[in-house]
């Protein structure tokens, strides 16, 4: 008998989506009073597009007093406003720990850029990307649902006030305690791959909502970023797992798949939606009435201008190939799901790491005895520094194995780069582990002890996949806003910082 944890069997709650055909696009209207709870796709009444939006209006008392909002004017002559901030945090604050510069505008770009460029899309954001829970508030503020992939994650996004019915248990294999923590907390809509799964949701969430998750072809990612081993079933399985949910009387409702993290192909997309067409044709067979189609996440985070993947696809690139695939493939009727992590969390946070201790000078051939370095650099007598910030590869920087992330520091307070002299450097994070390496052979300026470094960009899995090891503390977060000057046709304010 199935395990319905002592519950009457009933239909299980919808989820809270836009009808396809509403306009989606966001508004810069502002009310006077505040939605009374967070709610999915908040229309032209709410106040949470333009430039004097107030945190009233985007997060609860808590969070708000947390946020320091620098309101920017043509004139104000503040040429990078992310060092500004940190240079009054560095200066006001007695810090000897690592923070992150958590900049809540750029998430609200980032939203209003996808209900642009992706409007049939609806966004669940990832949360195993960036856990921060002032991002989850301002995302669900803001209309977004979320992307969960365990109890913790859904308690997580509950305990904030968002509806179960913004979320979607985006794993293919499920523990059971945490699918029945779903199925008790009213969280209907999840995934599965394998005959095995479908049996185990049988047992323990028999009303549960099922999404197929197909594979894809992620061969042209890194080994970090493609999911295709771990996930997915090969299309010759498609009809006997629809068959098999058929004959256990599982609600099946859509498909589901994910190109890979960080992708960088469009073509990944045009393969995979043809793919999910090919399983609705599949189900309508069976008898299935599809209306949920989840192209999941692999979305890149840089925000427009950025030059860090500079010739590469951007997220303009892969909006323009996704959307009329969707129309010319799946009706209206279809409800569109996106799990995008990376795309709002990337460039919302820029880390802020000390110099706490320093060797000085070494010689590259007394590293090479104990350090792999690059064969090409012939000069052994060369001289090298060796520093060591407080945080490292146990701390936000295990995004450059785990994610491969290009670190590029930049000093908080800047040298005439024509005028001084750079030294290849070694430099190494505060624990006792040898391979807490952050970067070799990098060029920098004779550092300081306590001069403090500023790494952007740093807002995907890296905060997220800290750990305490060796009892170093991990990031702290400072919040703020910083706002765009207005357009020319508005009056106008000199800056602030509240």
């Amino acid at each position: 008998m199935a395990d319905t944890g002592g519950h009457e069997r009933s239909p299980p709650p919808q989820l809270c989506l836009p009808k396809p055909e509403e306009d989606a696009s966001p508004s810069s209207t502002l009310a006077s009073t505040p939605p009374a709870s967070p709610s999915p796709y908040l229309k032209a009444e709410a106040p949470l597009w333009g430039a004097d939006a107030r945190e009233s209006q985007l997060l609860d008392a808590q969070a708000r007093a947390k946020v320091k909002i620098l309101q920017r004017s043509p004139d104000d002559g503040i040429d990078d406003p992310e060092r500004h901030l940190v240079r009054q945090i560095v200066e006001s604050e007695d810090l000897d720990d690592p923070f992150v510069l958590v900049d809540l505008q750029k998430v609200i770009e980032q939203f209003k850029r996808w209900r642009r460029l992706l409007p049939r899309v609806t966004p669940f954001y990832a949360v195993k990307c960036n856990p921060d829970p002032v991002i989850i508030q301002l995302i669900a503020s803001l209309g977004g649902c979320f992307d969960c992939a365990s109890k913790g994650e859904i308690k997580q996004v509950l305990d904030l006030g968002v509806p179960p019915t913004q979320i979607v248990y985006s794993n293919p294999c499920k523990q059971v305690s945490h699918l029945k923590f779903a199925r008790d907390q009213g969280v209907a809509l999840t995934v599965f791959d394998n005959k095995d799964e479908l049996h185990k949701i049988k047992a323990h969430h028999p009303d549960a909502e099922l999404m197929l998750r197909i594979w894809t072809d992620d061969s042209m990612l890194s080994e970090t970023g493609a999911l295709s081993v771990k996930f997915g079933a090969l299309p010759d399985t498609w009809g006997a797992l629809l068959d098999i949910a058929k004959g256990l009387q599982l609600s099946v409702v859509g498909v589901h798949f994910h190109v890979g993290s960080g992708c960088r192909h469009a073509g990944a997309f045009t393969e995979a939606l043809n793919n999910a067409h090919r399983v609705f044709d599949l189900a309508e067979k069976r008898g299935f009435t599809f209306k949920y189609l989840d192209i999941g996440g692999g979305f890149p985070g840089e925000m427009p201008g950025s030059t860090r993947h500079e010739g590469m696809p951007q997220f303009e690139d892969l909006a323009a190939e996704i959307t009329p695939l969707l129309t010319d493939l799946f009706p209206k009727e279809i409800a569109v799901l996106g799990e995008p992590g990376r795309y709002f969390a990337t460039a919302c946070q820029t880390l802020a790491v000390k110099v706490f201790a320093k060797r000085a000078p070494v010689r590259r051939k007394s590293l090479s005895a104990v350090i792999r370095l690059s064969e090409t650099q012939n000069d052994q007598d060369a001289t090298r520094f060796i520093y060591y910030l407080n945080e490292g590869f146990y701390g936000a920087f295990n995004c450059i194995k785990n994610d491969n992330h290009e670190a590029t520091p930049e000093l908080l307070n800047p040298r005439d780069e024509e005028t001084t002299t750079k030294y290849d450097s070694l430099v190494f994070g505060p624990t006792c582990d040898g391979i807490d390496i952050i970067l070799k052979e990098y060029p920098l300026p004779e550092l300081k002890v306590g001069e403090w470094l500023l790494f952007r960009d740093m807002g995907a899995y890296t905060t997220s996949s800290s750990c305490n090891f060796n009892g170093f503390a991990k990031a702290l977060s400072r919040y703020c806003r910083i706002i765009p000057p207005p357009s020319p046709h508005r009056r106008h304010t000199p800056s602030r910082v509240v």
